[in-house]
């Protein structure tokens, strides 16, 4: 299995690991937050953490979860909108191969329809389409590199095409805009992105038994703009996992972890202190339960029954 496919499972995994997990979360603190709804005491506790730590860990949650949703509609939007940009030089597309061009496409044995040529003084060399990939290549790049650098060129293109390299990207795209809470995602994309770019470069390099042409087609091309959705041979950057967004992905992982056992812990404790009677009728630690100061200990007792029941219902639910 190739490097960069490897490294696209791995963020994939992980994304749905994520997903998995706010789903649960999500689940758990709906139950806990309604629980109070349904049962007999309703009124607002006097202990901010004994009851509105539920719909702290709901809102969070809910925030978290519909968050993701909105950040992936923008991100499909941006793919939209580069799209369009893109539709403007595909325009000017050209049906004529220069010789060049011609016998650079013969020897590596690609089809030419893999190749739109568009006429345009800027240099453009990128990759487009999800399914089936095109190379998009401008006649002044042609026109401006010599056939080994131009061969580069196409050679470095036609592997991003090969592997379907826009998808992956894409797809990459999406999941760093959604996990946005996760920094560290934004910065694993980048570095997928580099990836995907020493990969085809290595690819480059084996066919031409060497780098040079493809360093020289590098130096001279210049690309006024990126699309983050799409692979465009320009100048490398090399990216590298920043150290601050791993220590704020794990502190936004561990306060997820935090709000997923506490609440369970909490719900334990107060089940603990509903036995005791006079603990429920002074108010001091069961005020979420309790009606009022002066229940009597039959009306304890019921409280206590129809909360186990839900709990039990529950539990037995999933």
């Amino acid at each position: 299995m190739k490097k960069e496919l490897k490294y696209f499972l791995t963020i994939i995994a992980v994304f749905a690991s994520t997903i998995l997990f706010l789903f649960t979360l999500l689940k758990k603190y709906s139950f806990f937050t309604f629980e109070h709804f349904l049962e007999v005491c309703r009124q607002v506790s006097s202990d901010f953490l004994a009851s509105g730590l539920h719909h702290i860990g709901f809102g969070l949650s809910a925030l978290a979860f519909f968050s993701m949703v909105i950040f992936f509609a923008k991100a499909i939007f941006s793919y939209i909108k580069t799209w369009r940009k893109l539709t403007s030089i595909m325009n000017n597309k050209s049906n004529i191969h220069s010789k060049k061009l011609s016998q650079i496409i013969k020897k590596n044995k690609i089809n030419k329809d893999l190749l739109f040529i568009v006429n345009s003084e800027k240099d453009v060399a990128i990759t487009i389409h999800w399914s089936d990939p095109k190379i998009v290549l401008s006649t002044g790049l042609i026109e401006k590199l010599e056939p080994e650098e131009l061969e580069s060129v196409v050679l470095h293109e036609y592997y991003h095409a090969k592997y379907r390299h826009p998808l992956l990207l894409l797809v990459s795209e999406v999941i760093s805009a959604s996990v946005f809470f996760i920094p560290v995602f934004k910065d694993i994309h980048k570095k997928f992105r580099s990836i995907l770019e020493k990969e085809a470069d290595s690819f480059v390099s084996s066919l031409q038994n060497g780098a040079v042409s493809l360093d020289l087609a590098i130096s001279k091309v210049e690309v006024e703009e990126r699309y983050p959705t799409f692979p465009t041979f320009s100048r490398r950057s090399e990216y590298k996992l920043s150290v601050k967004n791993i220590y704020l992905s794990t502190l936004v992982v561990l306060v997820g972890l935090v709000l997923y056992v506490f609440p369970t812990q909490t719900h334990a404790t107060q089940d603990g202190f509903i036995n005791s009677t006079e603990t429920c009728v002074e108010g001091k630690q069961c005020s979420v339960h309790c009606n009022s100061e002066n229940m009597s200990k039959e009306e304890v007792i019921s409280t206590d029954t129809q909360h186990r029941i839900i709990i039990s219902s529950y539990q037995s639910s999933f």
